[in-house]
C-alpha cells in the first residue's frame, strides 16, 4: 500500500485511487467495478461487459451519470464528421445572419441618413426657388443672379425627381421650379433674359408635369390654379413666338378648368383675371379688337373688386395697373385716344402706390405708363408735351438698364423709347436728331433678334424700327434710303405673316410696308412695281375688311392705298389712256375719301389725318377738271 517505490518513482495502482485523474467513461467503468458497496458496483459481469462494448462503441454508458451534455459528447465522439459538418453550416449560417442583421442595421442607418439628405436638399432647393429668390427679384441688376439660383435648384430637384418619380410634392415642386426657369429666361412684361423661346420649353415641362398631377387629383383646388398659371404661361409664350391660336387654344382651356372651380379664392381670382388680360392682348392681336377691349374690362373688374378687399396687397395693385394699360393701349389702337388716356392714368395712379426705392419693378411699371401717356399725346398732335414726357421716360429707362444690363425687358423698354422720341423729333421737324434716336433703335432691335431668334415680338420690333427709319429718310428726301430700309421692313414682317397667318396685326403692316414701298417707287420713276405694290396691299387690307378684322388706324392705312393707287393713276395719265386713267384715279380718290369721312363723322379721326379729308377732296376735283 505504500504510495511511492523505494527508488522514488510514482506506484502506478495509486492512480485507482485518484479519482480526479479518472474522468472519462472507461474510468467510470473500472471505478464502478472496484466499488466497495455492492449495490454500486455492476451487478453481473453482463452490465460490465455491456459498458465496456457501449464505450468502445461511443454509446453512453450507465458507469457515467446520464446527463444532457454527456449524451451530447457521446453523440459527437460517435458522429464526428457529421457533426463537424453540420457545425460549419451552422456556424455559417448563424455567421451569415449576424452579417445580414448587421447589414440590415447599416441599411437602415443609410437609409436614415439618405432620407435625412434628401429632406435637406429638397429644403434648400425650395428655399433657393421660394425665399432667396423671390426675395431678391425686384432687385436691380439681379436677373443673372436670379437665373443661377433656379438652375440650380431646379438640378437639385430633377436628381431627386429621377429617383422619386412616385412623390407627388415633389413633383409640384419640380413643377414649381421650371415655371421660375421659365419666368427668368422669358416672361414678356417681367425682367427676364428675353429667352422666349427657352421659356415656352420651360413653362410646357412645367404644364406637362402639373397635366399628371391634376389627373390623379382633379379636385385639388390648388392643382387646378398652377394648371391655369401653366396653361396661361404656355399661351403667352406661344403668342410672343407667332402662334395665337396656340396661345387661344391655352386660354380657352385655362377658362374651363375656372368653370369647375365655385369657390374661388384670392389667387383663383388674380388667375382669372390676368387670364382675361392676357386673352385679352390675343385677341386684339388677331384682329378682335372690340372682345379685347371686353377681357380688358372683365379683369379690371374683377381686379378693382380684390384691391377694395385686399388694399395692401402689392401684386393685386400691380395687376390692376398692368390691365389698365393694356385696355388704354386697345382704346388708343380702336381710336378712342380720351379713353386711352384715361386708362392710362389709371396705370399710373395704380403704379404710384407700389413705388420703392428698392423695388426696381415698381418704378419701371410707373415709368412705362406714364410714357403710354405721352404716345396718346403724340396721337393727339401734341407733340411738344409728348416730347418732355418721353424725355423723363428715357432717362429712367437708361438708369434702370445700367444697374441690369441682362435685363431684356429694360433693354427693350430703352430701345422704344428711342424709337418713340425718333418719331417725335420727326414730327417736330428735326430731322437729325430724329435719325440719330431711330439708328440707336434700331442697334437695340438688332442685338435683340441675334440674341432670341424665336421671339416675334423682337423680330417685330426690328420691322416697325427699318419701317420708320425709312419714312424718316424719305421725308429727309433721302429716297434711296428709304427704299432699302422700307424693304428691309417687308422682308422680316411678310415672314412672320407667313409664319402665323391669323396675327392680322403683322399683316396689316405688311399692307403698310408695300404701300411705302411702292410709294417711293414711284417717285423714283418705277412704276410697273408700284403699281405691284398698292395692289399687293389692296389685297390686304380687302381681306382684313372682309373679315372685320381693321380697326380706326388699319382703316386708315385703307384710305392711304385707296389714295396711292389714285396718285399712281393720274399720274399715268399723263402717259396713255388719259381718259381712263382719270376716272380710275378719281375712283380711289372717293374710296379714300368715303374712309376718311367715315372715320371723321365717328371722331376717330387722328390728329396726324385732320388734313386728308381735304386734300383728297382737292384731287377728286383736279380729276373732275381734266375729266
Amino acid at each position: 500500500n505504500q504510495s511511492q517505490l523505494t527508488n522514488g518513482e510514482e506506484n502506478p495502482r495509486s492512480k485507482t485511487q485518484d479519482l480526479k485523474s479518472l474522468r472519462g467513461d472507461l474510468d467510470n467503468i473500472i471505478l464502478k467495478a472496484l466499488r466497495k458497496e455492492p449495490e454500486r458496483r455492476y451487478a453481473s459481469v453482463l452490465e460490465f461487459s455491456e459498458d465496456i462494448r457501449r464505450h468502445l462503441a461511443g454509446l453512453p454508458v450507465t458507469a457515467t451519470a446520464d446527463t444532457f451534455s454527456y449524451r451530447i459528447e457521446r453523440f459527437v465522439k460517435r458522429h464526428r464528421a457529421g457533426v463537424l459538418t453540420s457545425g460549419l453550416i451552422v456556424l455559417t449560417l448563424l455567421s451569415a445572419t449576424a452579417i445580414t442583421a448587421w447589414q440590415a442595421v447599416v441599411a437602415v442607418r443609410e437609409r436614415d441618413r439618405a432620407g435625412q439628405r434628401f429632406n435637406q436638399v429638397r429644403k434648400l432647393a425650395n428655399t433657393v426657388l421660394f425665399e432667396y429668390h423671390d426675395g431678391i427679384a425686384k432687385l436691380a441688376g439681379s436677373t443673372p443672379l436670379r437665373e443661377r439660383m433656379v438652375k440650380d435648384a431646379l438640378e437639385y430637384l430633377n436628381t431627386l425627381a429621377k429617383e422619386n418619380i412616385d412623390d407627388a410634392l415633389l413633383q409640384s415642386e419640380l413643377a414649381t421650379a421650371y415655371f421660375k426657369v421659365g419666368e427668368v429666361q422669358g416672361a414678356p412684361a417681367k425682367s427676364s433674359l428675353g429667352d422666349y423661346g427657352g421659356g415656352l420649353e420651360s413653362f410646357k415641362k412645367s404644364l406637362a408635369i402639373r397635366e399628371k398631377l391634376y389627373a390623379d387629383a382633379p379636385q385639388n383646388e390648388q392643382l387646378k390654379i398652377d394648371l391655369i398659371q401653366s396653361h396661361q404661361m404656355v399661351g403667352h409664350l406661344s403668342q410672343v413666338t407667332d402662334d395665337i391660336p396656340a396661345a387661344l387654344s391655352h386660354y380657352r382651356q385655362a377658362f374651363a378648368i375656372f368653370d369647375s372651380m365655385p369657390a374661388r379664392n384670392l389667387d383663383a381670382k388674380r388667375s382669372l383675371a390676368m387670364l382675361h388680360t392676357r386673352n385679352g392682348a390675343a385677341l386684339s392681336s388677331s384682329g378682335e379688337l372690340v372682345s379685347a377691349i371686353e377681357n380688358f374690362r372683365r379683369a379690371i373688374v374683377i381686379t378693382d373688386e380684390l384691391v377694395l378687399s385686399n388694399p395692401d396687397n402689392r401684386d393685386v395693385r400691380r395687376d390692376l395697373g398692368l390691365s389698365n394699360a393694356l385696355l388704354g393701349d386697345a382704346l388708343e389702337e380702336a381710336g378712342n385716344l380720351d379713353g386711352a388716356i384715361a386708362s392710362q392714368r389709371a396705370a399710373v395712379a395704380a403704379f404710384e402706390l407700389l413705388i420703392v426705392d428698392t423695388d426696381a419693378q415698381s418704378k419701371r411699371d410707373l415709368n412705362a405708363a406714364t410714357g403710354k401717356i405721352g404716345d396718346v399725346l403724340f396721337k393727339m398732335g401734341k407733340h411738344q408735351e409728348a416730347l418732355v414726357i418721353q424725355l423723363k421716360a428715357t432717362a429712367v429707362d437708361e438708369e434702370l438698364l445700367k444697374s441690369d444690363p441682362k435685363n431684356a425687358l429694360l433693354r427693350r423698354d430703352v430701345q422704344v423709347d428711342f424709337y418713340k422720341l425718333g418719331r417725335i423729333e420727326s414730327e417736330l421737324g428735326n430731322m437729325n436728331a430724329a435719325l440719330k434716336n431711330q439708328r440707336r433703335c434700331i442697334d437695340f432691335c438688332e442685338e435683340a433678334v441675334a440674341a432670341n431668334p424665336e421671339s416675334s415680338e423682337s423680330r417685330g420690333d426690328l420691322g416697325v424700327a427699318y419701317y420708320f427709319f425709312g419714312a424718316m429718310h424719305e421725308k429727309n428726301n433721302d429716297l434711296t434710303a428709304a427704299l432699302e430700309y422700307y424693304k428691309k421692313a417687308t422682308e422680316i414682317e411678310e415672314a412672320m405673316s407667313a409664319a402665323d397667318p391669323t396675327n392680322t396685326a403683322v399683316l396689316s403692316n405688311v399692307s403698310e410696308d408695300y404701300l411705302k414701298v411702292s410709294d417711293v417707287a414711284l417717285k423714283l420713276g418705277n412704276r410697273a412695281e408700284a403699281l405691284a405694290g398698292y395692289l399687293k396691299a389692296l389685297l390686304i387690307r380687302e381681306k382684313l375688311a372682309a373679315g372685320n378684322q381693321e380697326n380706326a388706324a388699319g382703316r386708315a392705312v385703307s384710305a392711304k392705298v385707296y389714295e396711292s393707287l389714285g396718285d399712281y393713276y393720274f399720274s399715268q395719265s399723263r402717259i396713255d389712256k388719259p381718259l381712263e386713267n382719270f376716272k380710275e384715279a378719281k375712283h380711289r380718290y372717293e374710296q379714300s375719301l368715303a374712309v376718311w369721312n367715315d372715320l371723321s363723322q365717328k371722331s376717330i379721326l387722328l390728329s396726324e389725318d385732320a388734313a386728308k379729308p381735304d386734300a383728297v377732296r382737292q384731287k377728286i376735283t383736279k380729276c373732275d377738271q381734266a375729266l
